[in-house]
């Protein structure tokens, strides 16, 4: 229990680490969103942190495949929730476990190399509370367009956050997040 503590102070502090160089290096820089979402060439997806999360998003890829036609889809999630009993040829599938972190609780240089091999253009979390993991996977990964669900310790982390009702399920969410991305095209998940 102690040791799941020091992990979630280091995550802390490696966030307030990257707020505080995003604040020293600030840019003021637009970005299209159009732009990115359509010429994009890699996406990385944090699933949630919740089982039924992680099913919902799993019978949903399409979506993702549909908005993202071109892009490489990399899916980071827990070794807790393995995705083997799920087709998934057209996406990468990075699972990290404890052993890929280090004592504080950030991702191991192995794990940060796997991921980040190729710049990420799109960093997308779909947990919709706040999961300090995530949000330090989605900073690290220096992709200009951040999606989140909005919540009040993650939205000054990302810059394209989604608002969503308290009642929201996971597939409304989910619904939510297509009709956002896809630019008024329909999506079919």
């Amino acid at each position: 229990m102690q040791i799941h503590g020091l992990k979630a102070m280091g995550i802390k502090a490696s966030l307030g680490m990257h707020r505080l160089k995003q604040w020293l290096h600030c840019s003021k820089d637009n970005i299209s969103i159009c732009d990115q979402l359509t010429n994009v060439s890699s996406v990385l997806i944090c699933l949630p942190e919740e089982r039924e999360g992680v099913e919902t998003v799993m019978s949903s890829m399409q979506g993702f495949r549909q908005i993202f036609p071109q892009a490489r889809i990399t899916l980071l999630n827990s070794a807790e929730y393995s995705l083997e009993e799920y087709i998934l040829n057209d996406f990468s599938v990075v699972e990290y476990d404890e052993s890929q972190l280090t004592r504080w609780g950030a991702p191991a240089k192995a794990l940060r190399s796997l991921l980040y091999k190729q710049p990420v253009g799109i960093a997308i979390d779909l947990s919709k509370n706040f999961h300090r993991f995530n949000t330090l996977m989605i900073c690290s990964s220096r992709a200009r367009l951040k999606i989140g669900f909005s919540h009040p310790q993650r939205n000054k982390f990302y810059n394209f956050v989604i608002r969503l009702q308290p009642n929201h399920d996971w597939d409304r969410s989910l619904a939510t997040l297509f009709r956002y991305l896809s630019l008024g095209t329909p999506v079919y998940a």
